[in-house]
């Protein structure tokens, strides 16, 4: 009894994990891992559950992303086999050292970026980082050489390690009021910051 007790919880999870697990799939110019998120929605009382996308990489195992891309356009929402993803975040190194990517939109739906996201981005000239968005991770825009201007959030909380690590062009930048925390060389080597 105990056996076959374990064979159906072993089965059980392994199902669980297939239907709660993510998809990597193109769509457009972009990669994205595709989810389901729950939360609990205090209106009706109940758990929710929502398709969400996050871009990420062209390749796990690539130190050059997305090669030859010159500019992106990140969309609110995606549609994979007929199903709707509202694209939540952009992930750790998704456009890691993509040298030619020159602009980027980000949509409003966005509420996080994770570290490294645009390291080495030297082309990228400028960057709005759309409201909801509260955290700039570690390394963020390290060494992007050409990015000379970052509009923030007001909904910024913090700026984390070496955030914008290098970023030569940078001449100024408007620290919203809410923010609590910058971390430690956060614009360190900003040599054009004032």
């Amino acid at each position: 009894m105990k056996k076959i007790f374990s064979l159906f919880l072993a089965l059980v999870a392994t199902t669980c994990l297939f239907a709660e697990g993510e998809n990597r799939v193109k769509v457009g110019d972009l990669y994205y891992n595709l989810h389901r998120e729950m939360h609990w929605d205090e209106a009706t009382q109940q758990h929710v559950y929502e398709n969400v996308a996050s871009v990420t990489n062209e390749e796990y195992s690539s130190a050059s992303n997305y090669v030859g891309l010159t500019s992106a356009v990140v969309p609110e929402q995606i549609i994979h086999d007929g199903v709707t993803y509202t694209v939540t975040s952009i992930e750790g190194y998704a456009f890691n050292h993509c040298a030619s990517l020159a602009a980027i939109t980000l949509p409003s739906t966005l509420t996080g970026i994770g570290h490294s996201a645009f390291y080495g981005c030297s082309a990228l000239a400028s960057i709005a980082i759309p409201e909801g968005v509260t955290q700039i991770g570690n390394d963020i825009f390290s060494h992007c050489s050409s990015l000379a201007s970052v509009t923030l959030p007001s909904t910024l909380k913090s700026i984390a390690w070496q955030a914008f690590l290098r970023c030569s062009s940078l001449t100024s930048i408007v620290i919203p009021e809410g923010a609590e925390s910058i971390e430690g060389i956060a614009f360190e080597s900003c040599s054009s910051l004032a």
